[in-house]
C-alpha cells in the first residue's frame, strides 16, 4: 500500500495502489487535498497547475514535480493540516524511493526447515496454484482437503490439531454446492469461514489481503483457498507476468503472516503443448510466483478416476512426492427441514501412487504413450489368454517386445491382472492372471472355460494382490475418509 492512504476508502485507487502505481497514487491523491493551493502553483508551474484543474497529475513528469514540491512545501501558504501531512507523507515517500536498498547479514536469518498444511505439497507461508480442466473434482478434493483441516485429519503442520480454513470464491453457490459437499466429506463447518465483501465487491487479492488477516486474528487458520486466483485479481491484466506477480506476492505475504498456507485454483487452456505449467491460463506470473503447482486430472489409465500431482516443488523433490488417486462419487446428505435428501458429490481417496507424469493430467496421457499402453494391454491379454503365467515370464517376452516395464504396468492395470504370490519360495515369486474382460481399454475375446490353476506353490501360503477396475474397490491401498493417510501404493515388488 502507498505511504498515502485513499480518503473515504476510494476502492478504485486501492486497486491502482494493488497494481504497483505508488507514486501515481500519490500524485492523485494531492489532486484532492490541494486544490488551494492552485494559484500558488499557476505562478510556480503553470503545466502543473493544469494538470491539477483537469484531475490529471498521474503521468511521470508530474510525480517529478510532485516529488519536488514535497521538497519544499510552500511556508507562505496558510494550507489546512491534511495538506501539510500529505506533502511530509509524499517527502518520506521520496526518500525511500532514493534509497530503497537494505543489507541484511545472513548471520542474522534463524535457520529453519519448512512446515507444510500438506506434507510436501501445500507449504507454510507460501502460494499453491491447483490448476485442471473443468468439471475434474478439483473442487470436491478440495472440499475434502479443508474438511480434513477442520478435523485434524490431514498429514502436516496442523495434524491432530484441528484447524480453522477461509474460502473465497462466489462461483460456486455455497448452500447447493460447497456447504453440501463439506458436509459429505465430514468437515467441522462451525471451522470453514467464507469471506463476504462489503456493497457486493468481489475480495481483491491485491488490495484486500491485509484486511482479511486482520479478519482472522485469533484463529487458528491454516488454509486459504481462493477460487478461481484469477477471478480475485480486480484491476489485474492477467496476461501481464508483473502485474499477477505482485498481486500474487500479496497472497504469499498474507500465508507468511499469519503462518498459513494460500491455494488459488486455476484453469487450463486448450493448447497443444503437453507442459502442465504452459497450459495454466493467463501469464507464467501464475506458475512463477507460487511455490508448489498441484495438477488435477484424469488418471491416465482410467478417465474415470482422478490423479492429484505435484507438477512444480520449490520446497522438495517433487519427484519423490507420490501422486493422490481419488474418484468423485455421488452421495446423499440430509436436509435440514427433513425432507427429500441433497444429492452432492465427495471425493473418495484411493491412494498414493508413484510414477504418475505431472503433464498426464492435461489429457490422461499423450497419443503416443496411450497408443503404446493400449498396444501393451492387448499384447498381455493375448498372452495370459492361455493361462496364469509366472511375472518373471511375462517380462521376460514384454521385453523381447519392446515393451518396457513402465508400459507393462499400465498394461496390468488397463487389462485387470491377478497376481498371486508364494511366501515360501525364495524370491517370493509370483504368477499373473486375467482378472477380468472388457476394460475401458481392452476388449479381447473371451477364452474357453479352463480349469483354474492351484494358487499355492509347495507347502506355502499364497497372498493375493489385485490390480483392475472395479466400481465397488480402489485399485490402490486406501483408507476410510476420516483418515487422512492413504497407504501408499503397494508396488508388491513387481517394479
Amino acid at each position: 500500500m502507498s505511504v498515502v492512504e485513499a480518503p473515504d476508502g476510494d476502492r478504485a485507487w486501492q486497486l491502482a495502489s494493488a497494481r504497483g502505481e505508488i507514486t501515481t497514487e500519490a500524485a492523485l491523491l494531492q489532486v484532492r487535498v490541494m486544490h488551494d493551493t492552485r494559484d500558488h502553483w499557476a505562478a510556480r508551474d503553470p503545466e502543473l497547475a493544469q494538470a491539477l484543474a483537469d484531475g490529471d497529475a498521474a503521468h511521470a513528469d508530474d510525480d517529478r514535480r510532485w516529488g519536488a514540491a514535497a521538497d519544499f512545501p510552500p511556508p507562505e501558504l496558510d494550507v489546512d493540516p491534511a495538506t501539510m501531512a500529505a506533502f511530509e507523507m509524499l517527502a518520506e515517500q521520496r526518500q525511500r524511493d532514493v534509497s530503497p536498498v537494505r543489507l541484511t547479514p545472513a548471520a542474522s536469518v534463524r535457520i529453519d526447515r519448512p512446515y507444510w498444511v500438506w506434507d510436501r505439497r501445500i507449504p507454510v507461508g507460501g502460494t499453491t496454484l491447483m490448476p485442471g480442466r473443468e468439471g475434474l473434482g478439483k473442487t470436491a478434493l478440495v472440499c475434502w482437503l479443508m474438511a480434513r483441516l477442520t478435523r485434524g485429519q490431514l498429514e502436516g503442520q496442523w495434524h491432530k490439531r484441528p484447524a480453522h480454513v477461509v474460502y473465497v470464491g462466489n462461483e460456486d453457490d455455497r448452500s447447493s454446492v460447497l456447504v453440501p459437499r463439506l458436509t459429505a466429506a465430514g468437515a467441522d463447518l462451525d471451522r470453514v469461514h467464507f469471506v463476504d465483501m462489503p456493497d457486493g465487491a468481489s475480495f481483491s487479492v491485491g488490495v484486500d489481503s491485509v484486511s482479511l488477516a486482520q479478519a482472522v486474528t485469533g484463529l487458528d487458520v491454516a488454509l486459504v483457498v481462493v477460487d478461481p486466483l484469477d477471478g480475485h485479481l480486480a484491476g489485474v491484466d492477467t496476461h501481464r507476468k508483473a502485474e499477477v506477480q505482485q498481486s500474487v506476492a500479496k497472497l504469499a505475504q498474507f500465508a507468511q503472516d499469519v503462518r498459513c498456507g494460500a491455494l488459488g485454483l486455476a484453469h487450463l487452456n486448450k493448447g497443444d503443448t503437453r507442459d502442465l505449467l504452459s497450459r495454466v491460463v493467463g501469464s507464467v506470473g501464475f506458475t512463477t510466483s507460487v511455490r508448489s503447482v498441484l495438477g488435477v486430472g484424469e488418471h491416465p489409465d482410467d478417465p474415470t478416476e482422478r490423479i492429484c500431482v505435484v507438477g512444480k516443488a520449490n520446497m522438495t523433490d517433487k519427484s519423490t512426492v507420490p501422486a493422490l488417486r481419488f474418484r468423485v462419487e455421488g452421495t446423499l446428505i440430509e436436509h435440514p427441514d427433513g425432507g427429500t435428501p441433497i444429492d452432492t458429490g465427495v471425493a473418495v481417496i484411493l491412494g498414493e501412487e508413484e510414477g504418475i507424469d505431472p503433464n498426464a493430467v492435461i489429457d490422461g496421457g499423450s497419443p503416443a504413450e496411450r497408443t503404446a499402453r493400449d498396444e501393451a494391454a492387448a499384447w498381455l491379454a493375448d498372452v495370459l489368454d492361455e493361462g496364469p503365467m509366472p511375472r518373471a515370464e511375462v517380462v521376460k517376452l514384454a521385453r523381447a517386445e519392446g515393451i518396457s516395464l513402465a508400459t507393462l504396468k499400465r498394461a496390468m492395470q488397463a487389462v485387470g491382472v491377478d497376481v498371486t504370490r508364494s511366501h515360501s519360495e525364495r524370491g517370493r515369486p509370483s504368477v499373473w492372471a486375467l482378472k477380468s474382460y472388457g476394460s475401458p481399454h481392452v476388449e479381447p475375446k473371451p477364452p474357453e472355460p479352463k480349469p483354474e490353476p492351484p494358487l499355492t506353490s509347495g507347502n506355502g501360503s499364497v497372498s493375493r494382490i489385485t490390480a483392475h477396475t472395479s466400481d465397488t474397490e480402489p485399485k490402490y491401498g486406501s483408507r476410510p475418509l476420516d483418515d487422512v493417510r492413504a497407504q501408499a501404493f503397494d508396488r508388491d515388488e513387481e517394479w
